[in-house]
């Protein structure tokens, strides 16, 4: 048995969590064999289109019960390359801990202004009280760093 960790959008792990959808389409680039684990980690639509990982929720494990191959005999409908996983034992775990722990949570302008390693700065954060009441949860939205006289160019 082998676990598969993959990338489902938002709008898609509702449907499984819920049990709307009990089957995933994918490219077979991996060897997915009957009795496999999925971990369904839910995605969504970051800053640039950037598809970054939805800390709101778990990842969904579920066992392979049966593939359709596309190209198959008799399998007409599913494009060769491609298959249709059957997901049985469906289970959805717990999101994931907050990343970050802000210890001084009186202060959120300790966290404005930051620059990144990566020359973006932090131009816009939200925070909101996490679901323990404990934890806070922030939301970044970062630009390029340009230096002076550059024209907006770096």
């Amino acid at each position: 048995m082998t676990v598969h960790t993959i990338k489902i959008r938002t709008e898609w792990w509702e449907r499984v969590a819920s049990g709307q959808k009990v089957a995933e389409v994918r490219k077979l680039d991996r060897d997915y064999q009957v009795g496999d684990l999925v971990e369904l980690v839910p995605v969504r639509e970051g800053l640039l289109g950037v598809l970054i990982r939805d800390a709101s929720r778990g990842v969904i494990t579920a066992e392979v019960g049966h593939i359709v191959r596309g190209g198959a005999a008799g399998n007409i409908g599913v494009t060769a390359g491609y298959g249709v996983l059957s997901l049985i034992e469906v289970s959805v775990g717990e999101p994931p801990e907050p990343a970050v722990e802000i210890e001084d949570e009186g202060k959120p302008e300790r966290l404005c202004g930051a620059t990144f390693s990566t020359g973006m700065n932090l131009v816009y954060c939200e925070l909101a009280e996490g679901h323990d009441g404990r934890h806070a949860q922030a939301t970044f939205t970062v630009a390029p760093t340009y230096a002076a006289g550059d024209g907006g160019r770096s």
